[in-house]
């Protein structure tokens, strides 16, 4: 079995936006990787294009719409115990600096970071974060 997920890797006035995962799932169960900080993203649903997830996750985390630029980065891993492949697309995508971060319940905090400083710390990170900011460093992107 194989999952898309996608990412939105933000970055505004050289900060990159993060997004802290809630320790429990919208129905109450465990979340995986809670506590961990992410990029604002999710599950590509049936019948839905990875770009059309991007803003709906974006709306539904953060609160906001999204300007999807391009495709940035791609992570895939298998799940033994679980028998399936996750494949995560990260894209780079722009927001209006003047809007205003709105957390879902999913989320129990955020954080503009530069790179430098993400990369230089101990923040629990998702699997993708840490390849895609070292990839967005050597790319002198901003």
């Amino acid at each position: 079995m194989h999952k898309l997920i996608v990412h939105n890797l933000i970055v505004n006035k050289g900060k990159i936006l993060l997004i802290k995962r809630s320790y429990k799932s919208e129905d109450g169960s465990k979340n995986i990787y809670g506590g961990y900080w992410d990029f604002p993203g999710g599950k590509v649903d049936d019948r839905e294009t990875p770009r059309e997830a991007l803003i709906r996750e974006a709306r539904e985390e953060i609160g906001i719409d999204v300007n999807v630029v391009d495709i940035f980065y791609e992570f895939s891993n298998y799940i033994e115990n679980k028998d399936y492949v996750y494949t995560t697309l990260v894209y780079l995508s722009q927001i209006d600096i003047e809007d205003e971060i709105r957390l879902s319940d999913e989320h129990t905090d955020y954080m503009w970071i530069t790179a430098e400083d993400l990369l230089n710390s101990n923040i629990d990170c998702v699997l993708s974060v840490r390849p895609s900011i070292e990839k967005l460093l050597f790319s002198h992107i901003f």
